[in-house]
């Protein structure tokens, strides 16, 4: 029911009707391409759930805490390996369809028994029978911020005009600032030519992260190109990539997941918020129904209309040790707080 290479499964997996994110063409091509963490794809009839095995340092975690520095210092120096029943690289969708309700052992069982700690997302924790739910830890992790895009919005003036005139002048300025930067969306080929910059100008942003798991390979963007699940625009000044923003696309959400910028040119040229911008007017052109712009710079995204969904983690640790020690350290966790804009007119 467990197979490690979703290659050995191909025919089996490509009959079963999924979600795009689900389906073999775009699971293949993370498998194949980030080869840090294994990777785990469980079946039953008509039902999946795919996961990974991660190795993982936790010492970025020590961000979030307010526990003494003693308490911190043996937390960083701790690296577990977690079974993490979803997508790491992609936490807001559900990697799993079941045509019943599992008991949580019958999935678990099937997996190998390496790991020290078993993590679920909430999306599959509310859809599994719990023989014993209070022995997970529940963690609150950072927001998903996510803009619904008004059925009013024909066109990307139609979103600017809904604006209270504070924001829309933003809007203008970054426009203004960016007026020099030519944006083009990238093929498959041109992706494999520019590698390098888009992993170097990735890697620029995430190395600044309050906390982030196993690096992610910009070439599984290559494939997914090609099955129209995906698109990558690159930002240029004066011929040479400055920024990269890249785009998941589902039946109705578009998903504004992995970019790249240069930092020292975003002050000048307002590149991230032209990045927002233009995921807002690719929402709109495609009718999608919502952006999800992902769980970082919450209070940033809130000024162009996002607004948070509360999300948590369920997180259990083989050894009970390790267990009680970190249900303790995790109640000094705390996402930081932060100020919810409100860009919209009120009607």
């Amino acid at each position: 029911m467990v197979f490690y290479d979703i290659s050995k499964i191909k025919n089996t997996w490509r009959k079963k009707k999924l979600p795009v994110f689900l389906k073999y063409s775009f699971l293949h091509s993370f498998s194949i391409n980030n080869k840090e963490l294994k990777h785990l794809f469980w079946h039953h009839a008509n039902s999946v759930v795919y996961a990974q095995i991660i190795s993982l340092n936790l010492y970025k975690i020590i961000n979030y805490s307010n526990a003494n520095f003693f308490i911190n210092y043996i937390v960083k120096y701790i690296k577990i390996d977690i079974l993490f029943l979803g997508n790491s690289y992609i936490t807001n969708f559900p990697f799993f369809q079941f045509q019943k309700k599992y008991k949580l052992s019958t999935i678990i069982n099937s997996f190998p028994n390496y790991w020290s700690a078993l993590v679920i997302p909430d999306m599959l924790f509310e859809k599994i029978q719990h023989q014993k739910p209070q022995e997970f830890i529940k963690l609150e992790i950072e927001e998903d911020m996510i803009l619904t895009i008004s059925k009013n919005w024909k066109v990307f003036k139609n979103y600017q005009d809904s604006l209270r005139k504070k924001y829309e002048k933003k809007i203008s300025k970054t426009l203004q600032k960016s007026k020099k930067i030519k944006i083009q969306k990238l093929t498959a080929k041109e992706v494999e030519l520019y590698y390098d910059d888009l992993q170097i100008l990735y890697e620029s942003i995430m190395s600044q992260a309050k906390f982030n798991g196993v690096k992610f390979n910009i070439k599984t963007f290559i494939p997914l190109i090609r099955y129209n699940y995906a698109n990558i625009y690159g930002y240029f000044l004066k011929n040479k990539m400055v920024a990269f923003a890249s785009e998941l696309i589902s039946k109705e959400n578009v998903y504004s997941y992995y970019v790249g910028f240069d930092k020292k040119l975003n002050k000048e040229y307002d590149l991230y918020s032209r990045i927002l911008i233009e995921n807002i007017k690719n929402g709109i052109q495609l009718k999608k129904k919502r952006i999800i712009f992902g769980r970082t710079a919450s209070e940033f995204k809130s000024n162009f209309g996002a607004v948070p969904n509360q999300s948590y983690i369920y997180i259990k640790f083989r050894s009970v040790l390790l267990h009680y020690f970190f249900k303790f350290y995790f109640k000094r966790i705390h996402i930081k707080a932060w100020s919810q804009r409100k860009p919209f007119r009120i009607n």
